[in-house]
């Protein structure tokens, strides 16, 4: 028995048998899930074993192994269509559609979206798809319309440009220097 990272009860770990009598890696299932027990998770247990991850979670269930809940993923539920995180705060609808839910609420209020075109959140939260939230950019246009600072990652806190080669000179400098104090 050890304790469960994920839970204050303890899992039993001990070796679990198959229903089927001639199986033999009834001690690997029982390793496998002393890993997963141990805060692991399947997917990792599965490279571990090189095995795939629904075939360990077979061998668990078939054993009577208790699993932790799976992962569960953020979604928006409109006009009963599931829209799920994609990530970066986007949601999109799942197979065979693939659209993303802002385009969704557009199309369905004001017609297709015109080529050239996307649609951009108002408010920059990109899971409040109301229609009052969404309005239309040129692709031309979005990056000086979303960024109209123009920060990026060569951009300085003052805003002035710097670049990678003024970096590395003033590290070479700085090495430089210390050498020279040893």
């Amino acid at each position: 028995m050890t304790m469960n990272d994920h839970a204050d009860r303890p899992v039993n770990t001990d070796v679990r048998f198959n229903k089927h009598p001639k199986r033999k890696n009834n001690e690997q299932t029982a390793a496998m899930y002393a890993a997963y027990a141990s805060g692991k998770s399947v997917c990792q247990v599965a490279k571990l074993y090189r095995m795939d991850a629904s075939a360990i979670r077979q061998r668990f269930k078939n054993r009577g192994y208790p699993m932790r809940p799976r992962y569960r993923v953020a979604f928006q539920v409109i006009d009963g269509i599931r829209f799920a995180d994609v990530g970066r705060g986007y949601f999109r609808e799942g197979r065979p559609l693939q659209r993303y839910a802002q385009q969704y609420v557009w199309v369905k209020h004001n017609g297709p979206v015109p080529q050239g075109f996307i649609v951009v959140h108002r408010n920059r939260n990109r899971g409040d798809n109301r229609i009052g939230n969404l309005y239309l950019i040129s692709k031309k246009n979005a990056p000086k319309e979303m960024n109209p600072l123009r920060h990026n990652q060569f951009t300085a806190p003052n805003g002035s440009r710097r670049k990678a080669g003024d970096r590395i000179k003033a590290e070479r400098e700085a090495r430089w220097k210390r050498a020279q104090d040893l």
